[in-house]
């Protein structure tokens, strides 16, 4: 029989060059099934002696994934603290001896995707599911392995999760203002449906509260997301009121929320943080390159990363059947964009 290019043998049997590469090779990566239906059609086209692992002896299953969800893109496109988390991910795995496949997923095409996890032999994976919504968790749930859902959870569901703490983040950026002298205290929000936003809001005005201010809601606006969104978006507020109306400190959905707002206001002639001042969420590295300078929360992304690949080692060891919620505390990072006024 004439040789073929392995390239070639991959287009007759209407698989991958990577997919055949695996089952030629023995190698984990593909499901049972896959690999013995390529197996057999490769033994029907006189290809099977290509095999090096023919009886497909088991393979030591050690794969966790590291899965990406997206529903929009509007969170994860614009994530630069992703390679961050992916670091702290492959670091914990590799320590305890397992291998790591990236897996991503769309929510428009999630019912024929979802298999790309068993397929790729995984005994367990992580979710990075900050747009995840409703009942989308029902499509991981239903595939029967262990998993751990990172930056996002559901009260309602058994599962593992590893998210910030937004309380204690809220908390320390509302006391800064505090300190600072600030007791007219607003909120912008980017109109986006992610969990960790809705709880920063709501754990804005709990803070707030605790310190006997009361009115945020009164000084709450939704102006858009990222960055040229939100400039546009506080334009209306900016010509609705008046200076003496609003509020002299802003606390907000994230870092990018905050800086729209700010190149917003300095467009309609505002002077920062001379007029309006400032704290963000998440710490970006555009967050120490503006003017000013903006002062943030910032969560230790490797760690957030890594606790969640720990959290699903344990679930795989011990077969845990309780279930916890980590959570990763965050520190004030002060920089320009808030003016003290005390005195």
């Amino acid at each position: 029989m004439m040789a073929i290019k392995a390239k070639e043998l991959a287009q007759q049997l209407g698989v991958s060059a990577a997919t055949l590469s695996l089952v030629m090779n023995g190698k984990p990566g593909i499901s049972d099934k896959t690999r013995e239906k390529i197996i057999k059609e490769m033994n029907n086209l006189g290809y099977g002696y290509l095999v090096k692992n023919p009886h497909n002896e088991p393979q030591i299953q050690n794969t966790i994934g590291f899965v990406i969800y997206k529903n929009d893109g509007k969170m994860l496109g614009l994530n630069s603290f992703y390679p961050l988390i992916l670091d702290g991910v492959e670091s914990t795995a590799r320590k305890y001896g397992y291998n790591l496949v990236i897996i991503n997923l769309e929510r428009a095409d999630i019912e024929q995707q979802i298999h790309y996890i068993t397929d790729a032999n995984c005994v367990g994976y992580v979710i990075f599911a900050t747009e995840m919504q409703d009942n989308e968790i029902d499509y991981f749930e239903n595939l029967g392995l262990p998993f751990v859902l990172l930056d996002n959870y559901y009260n309602g569901r058994m599962i593992n999760t590893v998210k910030v703490n937004n309380e204690q983040g809220c908390y320390l950026a509302a006391k800064y203002l505090i300190d600072m002298g600030h007791r007219r205290i607003g909120y912008l929000s980017s109109g986006l449906p992610i969990n960790s936003f809705i709880e920063r809001r709501n754990f804005s005005k709990r803070a707030l509260a605790s310190f006997g201010i009361m009115d945020m809601e009164k000084f709450t606006y939704t102006i858009g997301y990222p960055i040229d969104q939100a400039a546009e978006g506080i334009l209306p507020v900016l010509k609705k009121h008046k200076k003496s109306e609003l509020p002299t400190a802003f606390l907000v959905d994230n870092d990018l929320v905050a800086i729209g707002a700010m190149q917003g206001m300095k467009e309609f002639g505002y002077q920062l943080p001379d007029d309006f001042s400032f704290v963000g969420n998440a710490d970006r590295p555009i967050s120490s390159l503006v003017e000013p300078k903006l002062t943030t929360i910032r969560v230790p992304q490797e760690r957030f990363g890594s606790e969640a690949v720990f959290q699903l080692i344990q679930q795989l060891q011990n077969q845990e059947t309780s279930f916890t919620r980590v959570e990763i505390n965050g520190e004030l990072i002060v920089r320009d964009s808030v003016k003290d006024i005390n005195g």
